[in-house]
């Protein structure tokens, strides 16, 4: 806390922590990262807390209550308190959801598997308008498919864009969902067209961001049941795709890793720097376990390598060898910020927020004992 005067920033950092007994969630606010986020001085927000910052306040979508709470920061002691709350319960919102707040005066929230998108006021914290949409076709394919959960992304004339998870880890049969699939919602016709590319899987993929502001639609690991114990060949699965400002994917673009690596598996499309991008991944000498053990697949050694988004060119990448696994989380002033997942010779289990000073060249902010950040936000 800082000693006199006003803090010069403050950072928001919302987190779940394993507990004796249970999982809890928690949001911290700090002028400069400890080495280590204090859980004492965190406040709990529930464990499917949904957390987004706006200019300096912080908003929570806690669906177990079906509220949207704001929050702000007192500036010299860095205390949070709630400054507005609104109940969603009574528009049917009873899981998670991401929070996209587009200004001072119009945000949205979505449970598209329910049909249902709202629109409120920040500022005001009331309830614009609840509108009823065409609900997420691969829900009736399996009842876990949802909407991103983390955010959305605001595309041109205002349209907004959250991906399609879809759950594949299927433990016998397989049914092809068919292709990714995005949700385009336009707020002006108050429609949604979910629009979907049979170039890669539907899957629990995920929107990697360039410096520019691209979205690339990239596989991740929850694909690898597929991979190992189904034909392959018969699903686009090593695909990256580009999804346009217009809300279509770019036909012009698509980076086939099976045509340039000997890939079996995509563990990971970590994130992309520049035009960058770093891929973790398992090789065909990989033996495929029995299903009893399927498993044993992530304790095997991975590889690694940067792929050039142009020039496909590859390159041997080390930047991560220290962790089991990094993921992009999002760009304040410029630099990126990672999350990277190790484990301690205990077995004690770490999340770390990671800041990239240089590509190939990280700097550990802070990290969070038996548990994962599920957002890091800078209010000033």
């Amino acid at each position: 806390n800082p000693i006199g005067g006003e803090a010069e920033s403050a950072w928001i950092a919302a987190f779940v922590q394993n507990t004796p007994g249970c999982y809890v969630g928690y949001m911290t606010v700090f002028e400069n990262a400890p080495s280590h986020i204090d859980v004492s001085k965190a406040v709990e927000i529930g464990i499917s807390a949904r957390v987004e910052a706006f200019g300096q306040n912080a908003y929570v979508f806690n669906p177990n209550a079906g509220t949207l709470t704001k929050w702000e920061v007192d500036k010299s002691t860095l205390e949070l308190r709630t400054v507005g709350i609104v109940s969603l319960a009574s528009s049917g919102f009873s899981e998670r959801a991401a929070i996209l707040i587009v200004s001072d005066t119009e945000a949205y929230i979505e449970q598209l598997n329910e049909g249902l998108v709202v629109k409120w006021n920040p500022s005001t914290m009331e309830i614009i308008e609840v509108v009823n949409v065409t609900p997420n076709p691969l829900a009736s394919i399996h009842p876990e498919t949802q909407p991103d959960a983390r955010t959305g992304y605001i595309l041109n004339d205002g349209k907004i864009a959250f991906p399609i998870w879809y759950d594949q880890r299927a433990c016998c049969d397989f049914v092809s969902p068919g292709g990714a699939m995005t949700a385009v919602y336009d707020p002006n016709s108050k429609s949604i067209e979910y629009v979907q590319d049979n170039r890669l899987i539907a899957g629990k993929s995920d929107f990697k961001t360039d410096a520019e502001g691209n979205m690339y639609h990239t596989p991740v690991v929850y694909n690898w049941f597929i991979e190992g114990y189904y034909n392959e060949d018969s699903y686009p699965l090593h695909t990256v795709l580009k999804f346009k400002e217009d809300g279509t994917y770019d036909p012009n673009f698509e980076i086939k890793f099976d045509d340039i690596l000997p890939i079996k598996i995509t563990r990971e499309v970590t994130y992309i720097s520049g035009e960058n991008l770093v891929l973790v991944y398992y090789d065909t000498t990989l033996p495929t376990p029995s299903r009893d053990d399927k498993y044993s697949f992530f304790s095997e050694p991975s590889k690694q390598v940067s792929i050039n988004l142009n020039s496909l060119e590859v390159t041997p990448f080390n930047g991560f060898n220290e962790y089991n696994s990094v993921n992009q989380a999002k760009t304040i002033d410029g630099q990126i910020y990672l999350w990277a997942f190790d484990q301690e010779p205990d077995g004690t289990d770490n999340t770390i927020i990671l800041r990239e000073e240089s590509f190939g060249n990280y700097t550990e902010v802070t990290k969070v004992t038996n548990g994962w950040f599920t957002n890091f936000e800078k209010l000033w």
